[in-house]
């Protein structure tokens, strides 16, 4: 469970931090926020689709269809394909809004990454009591994710303004059956193709149109997801198997061994 907290001087002069060697935090995350920024990065990879808010719909990258499963994470936590999506490569690390204008830097305290007592990794603070370089440049990426990420909101609410946005109708097997993943909404291809010429310069003046078509064309990587979800199982199976023979040397029965202290 994450612990969430505002960096800060008082609280943070001695804690350290070690720069994650594994992706295991996003285990269990079966999409994931994305950005206009990325969308050249993610397109080889990723379905992207639309998930549903209280404000009105977000950008997301699908990274499986079976909640609390990641497809795109091994089993050691390593990420299967060459682009890891933005809104990862900062943990421990992540912007907080402290008022609707003002963004503060927020450390997850329950992650492995950070050392609160100790000497390993580096520090949050250098002397001067300032953050320490390696610190300013992912406090700077994460501002820059920011601004971009107010940047693809109103692509995505513009694309909902124009009613383009409708459930996708994915369908996800379960034994000998087929069951709707509901929740994931597309492009309306029909709708978008009726535009007029005023919607469509308004559409591409906010990049909208070039997501509506990068959405669209990210359709395809969903076909991927059965060989990435056999991938997955054959993953458990084998560390399960492996616990039982951990387990196996370790409580098994040693009979030259029985009675011997």
């Amino acid at each position: 469970m994450s612990e969430w907290v505002a960096v800060q001087k008082s609280e943070h002069k001695d804690t350290r931090w070690v720069k994650h060697s594994h992706y295991r935090f996003a285990q269990g995350d079966a999409l994931v926020p994305v950005l206009l920024a990325e969308l050249s990065e993610l397109l080889p990879f990723y379905p992207l689709a639309f998930v549903a808010t209280e404000e009105g719909f977000q950008l997301v990258a699908l990274q499986s269809i079976q909640p609390g499963i990641n497809f795109y994470l091994n089993a050691e936590g390593r990420w299967r394909v060459p682009y890891v999506p933005s809104a990862y490569r900062s943990h421990p690390f992540m912007l907080a809004p402290k008022n609707a204008d003002e963004y503060i830097l927020c450390l997850d305290q329950a992650s492995e990454f950070v050392v609160q007592d100790g000497t390993e990794g580096e520090p949050l603070f250098n002397e001067q009591t300032e953050l320490t370089e390696s610190v300013m440049q992912i406090l700077d990426f994460l501002q820059q994710c920011q601004a971009n990420k107010k940047n693809t909101q109103q692509a995505v609410d513009l694309l909902a303004k124009h009613n383009l946005i409708v459930p996708w109708p994915i369908e996800q097997a379960q034994q000998e059956a087929s069951v709707p993943v509901k929740g994931v909404y597309q492009i309306d291809v029909a709708a978008l193709k009726q535009l007029g010429g005023e919607a469509l310069a308004e559409l591409n003046q906010q990049a909208a149109l070039e997501l509506a078509y990068a959405q669209l064309h990210s359709k395809p990587r969903l076909k991927n997801f059965e060989q990435l979800a056999k991938l997955h199982q054959q993953e458990q199976q084998q560390a399960q198997t492996a616990e039982e023979l951990d387990l196996d040397q370790l409580f098994g029965e040693q009979d030259e061994d029985m009675f011997r202290f």
